[in-house]
């Protein structure tokens, strides 16, 4: 992995968006953060998502809960610029719910991408795209994002592990679609590998203790008891399986997918391009 902290000289606000709940979003944000993490970006994590309590309630990410509730207790636009001034010294990853999409549409819509320009950070919009009956409805969201022509990069991520029954999503299925020829930006596409059974059910169990899966993956052999699971202390292989599935994660954020679409590490790297220009 490559230290991206002293080669970037713009704070980033990475907002993963999408308005179909159960797609991914909080994975995509735990994923994210500890790809970051792993680059050395110091960052924070907000979460907006007042339906699923699981991000903060998992100490590792060191959640800031970020409530969008007006006077009248209704999701409301008007509270996100103080995400932007309260953490304006570090980058951001913000999870979302199903349920504030269209607040932060009408942000956006509203000259919040430029907003977020005024408190020093460039902004990328994390969509997730999975495959099976959710396809369409992603694909649809995507299109209203980028009809809007937002200040903003896309990472489009074809995720997988949301429906493990269906064919898999390839960046063929996506550069096919109408959107990717909408986009005037570079699109960059991260594809999560599919789960195998065992692979799928650790980490349904570290959900459920609310471990993140770098946790497992990074701990000692002294540690490893610290961790209960399947109702037992965690095992060495556990771990291994647990670092096996990371690694897979981490370096799918590194590769090339295709010719007209680059990885995570390549938004970095060409937005370090263009501050050198």
């Amino acid at each position: 992995m490559n230290d991206l902290t002293n080669k970037l000289k713009h704070k980033y606000v990475h907002l993963v968006l999408g308005s179909k709940g159960g797609i991914g979003k909080t994975y995509i944000t735990c994923y994210l953060t500890e790809y970051l993490k792993s680059v050395n970006q110091m960052l924070t994590v907000v979460d907006t998502d007042t339906a699923n309590t699981w991000l903060k309630e998992t100490k590792y990410y060191n959640t800031v809960p970020f409530p969008l509730f007006d006077s009248d207790n209704l999701i409301s636009f008007e509270r996100m610029p103080e995400i932007f001034r309260t953490f304006q010294d570090r980058n951001i990853v913000i999870d979302t719910g199903a349920n504030s999409y269209s607040a932060w549409y009408e942000f956006l819509s509203n000259g919040g991408d430029e907003e977020i320009q005024v408190y020093g950070s460039k902004l990328i919009i994390h969509v997730p795209v999975t495959s099976g009956s959710s396809f369409n409805e992603c694909i649809k969201c995507l299109e209203q994002l980028v009809e809007k022509n937002f200040n903003c990069r896309y990472a489009i991520w074809l995720n997988n592990s949301v429906s493990p029954k269906s064919d898999p999503l390839t960046e063929d299925d996506f550069c096919a679609q109408q959107v990717y020829d909408m986009m005037h930006r570079p699109v960059f596409i991260t594809q999560l590998p599919r789960c195998n059974p065992l692979q799928r059910k650790l980490v349904n169990e570290l959900h459920d203790r609310h471990y993140a899966l770098s946790e497992l993956a990074n701990a000692t052999d002294d540690e490893l008891g610290s961790y209960t699971l399947f109702d037992r202390p965690a095992g060495k292989a556990e771990k291994l399986r647990a670092q096996y599935y990371l690694n897979q994660i981490l370096s799918s954020f590194d590769n090339d997918i295709c010719s007209c679409c680059f990885s995570i590490e390549h938004l970095f790297n060409l937005e370090c391009r263009e501050d050198e220009a």
